[in-house]
């Protein structure tokens, strides 16, 4: 009897501790419990969004550089530059690319679109740049240049594109027979390049010394009269700048007087 006495007395308190536990949990949901399901629910909130923030801004930035391969035209590229502005280096590139498009349209003597227009139209695979074409294309591409030099921040991670940018402008100013304004953007080119890329500014240094030497005799040619200039100076060094610029220098690739 004692003995079941004993175990009733321990069924009734466990009884009483698990009723105490309950209520005791209900008075915590009631007062406490609420904050901490809303501190959860919030937190958990704030999980998915940041997760899909950064999604997005891969997506984004991926698109950004969809954007850049697949851009053409001028227009296009100078389109992504300002869509995708705060992307990585993409406006710079974009603008880079824009401007060699038409100083390449005014090497080759051909509007910008023409060779896609050609199989459309027999016209367009004859059609040449007029006098008015060739300077709107080379004070567009001389703007992008200096809207890229404009970005530098003095950091490592713009001075290839600045640098570029900087060649870009001097080249342009060669060609048009403007010495001593290629002559001062060689030698920013080679300011800007000093630290961290030596090569690229002793050789913006050495286009600098004979920048109005070959300005006098460069301007801007046509097409058959470029030949004859190339022809008529020494070749010099190449400094690394966009390709496109190179056949408007004097000693360009076609030093044998093949422009085809």
């Amino acid at each position: 009897m004692d003995r079941d006495a004993d175990r009733l007395q321990e069924v009734r308190t466990s009884d009483l501790n698990e009723s105490r536990l309950n209520e005791d949990f209900v008075h915590w949901l009631r007062t406490r419990g609420v904050w901490w399901a809303t501190g959860i629910v919030l937190a958990v909130a704030v999980y998915f969004f940041v997760v899909g923030q950064r999604q997005r801004a891969a997506d984004e930035r991926s698109q950004a550089w969809r954007d850049l391969a697949v851009a053409a035209l001028p227009e296009s590229l100078e389109d992504v530059a300002r869509q995708h502005a705060d992307t990585d280096a993409i406006s710079s590139l974009a603008r880079l690319r824009a401007a060699t498009v038409m100083l390449d349209a005014v090497r080759r003597n051909r509007p910008v679109g023409a060779d896609l227009l050609a199989g459309l139209d027999a016209a367009a695979a004859n059609e040449t740049l007029s006098d008015e074409e060739r300077s709107t294309y080379l004070e567009r591409a001389d703007r992008l240049f200096e809207e890229v030099a404009a970005t530098d921040d003095g950091t490592l991670a713009t001075t290839l594109a600045v640098h570029n940018a900087l060649m870009g402008r001097a080249a342009i100013a060669e060609a048009l027979g403007e010495g001593e304004q290629a002559r001062t953007l060689y030698e920013r080119a080679a300011a800007r390049a000093e630290t961290d890329y030596p090569v690229l500014a002793e050789q913006a240094r050495e286009r600098a010394e004979t920048a109005e030497r070959y300005a006098a005799v460069a301007g801007l040619p046509d097409q058959q009269s470029a030949t004859q200039v190339r022809r008529a100076v020494a070749p010099r060094n190449r400094a690394a700048v966009m390709p496109a610029l190179e056949p408007y220098l004097p000693g360009g690739p076609d030093e044998d007087g093949d422009d085809s």
